[in-house]
């Protein structure tokens, strides 16, 4: 079997996790600590057993990985390293999409997954799932309907990356949009 590195920060890395262990024993485990301490997510995912960690694998996977993951880390990847993101790229590009996406009254967001490169959220898109935003929503309420959609995502397309078969797409550029930190508010 291939090995697989999960690279997460969210119940949603939780989510891709139980999905995987259903499918597979090869999976790698690494998590990090929030900046307030350990959420639940984390001891969550720290349930799941894990073989040893170490930078060579077949395929990196990051679900909400909030740090700048070493290139060689990514380079390791055999079968390369891919994000999947609270957006639909190019849109959104950086940190909280989906805040800024609900404070900016965006019609829609989703989730991208993409093969990541050395500029954050700029690699190949191999896959997008669309979400409408309702007005009045919250950034929860849209936030967890967008859980499912990194299950989905990596269903459908891990078995392509893991036989070589993956079809890739470049973001366009013109609908680029980065986006500033939550800190960053106005004032």
């Amino acid at each position: 079997m291939a090995r697989i590195n999960l690279y997460g920060n969210t119940q949603r890395a939780v989510e891709v996790m139980k999905y995987l262990y259903e499918q597979r024993d090869d999976v790698s485990i690494i998590t990090s600590l929030e900046q307030q301490g350990e959420p639940a997510y984390v001891k969550n995912l720290r349930t799941f057993p894990s073989i040893a960690y170490t930078p060579e694998c077949d395929v990196l996977l990051a679900v909400n990985w909030r740090q700048w993951i070493p290139e060689e880390f990514c380079a390791a990847a055999k079968l390369g390293a891919y994000c999947l993101h609270d957006s639909l790229l190019p849109k959104f590009r950086g940190c909280s999409p989906v805040v800024w996406a609900v404070e900016e009254g965006a019609k829609e967001t989703g989730v991208t997954m993409f093969r990541m490169e050395k500029t954050v959220d700029a690699g190949p898109i191999i896959g997008q799932r669309r979400e409408v935003i309702h007005a009045g929503e919250t950034v929860r309420s849209v936030w967890n309907r967008l859980t499912p959609l990194y299950v989905d995502l990596v269903h459908a397309h891990l078995p392509a990356i893991l036989n070589g078969t993956v079809v890739e797409y470049p973001q366009p550029e013109e609908t680029l949009q980065y986006i500033r930190k939550r800190r960053e508010w106005p004032k």
